[in-house]
């Protein structure tokens, strides 16, 4: 049984210059190494996710449905 989980990040830019667009692809992460879930406070479609080995990630999803993503596995 897989244990990972596939979810779609957002890379952050800094400074977000005006003709840069923030890249996104997929990822898998392991449900036990979440450490930390915040919603997005100016997007509510953005969870942010702290891994154990101190990487946030900026997942694509509204946090409740994380959740429930998370569970499951």
């Amino acid at each position: 049984m897989n244990k990972y989980v596939k979810v779609r990040i957002r890379e952050r830019i800094e400074g977000q210059p005006g003709f840069a667009k923030p890249h996104e692809f997929d990822v898998h992460i392991n449900p036990d190494q979440v450490t930390l879930l915040n919603r997005g406070e100016e997007n509510n479609d953005i969870t942010f996710v702290r891994l154990s080995c101190g990487v946030t990630l900026c997942v694509i999803m509204k946090e409740d449905k994380l959740i429930k993503l998370l569970e499951k596995e």
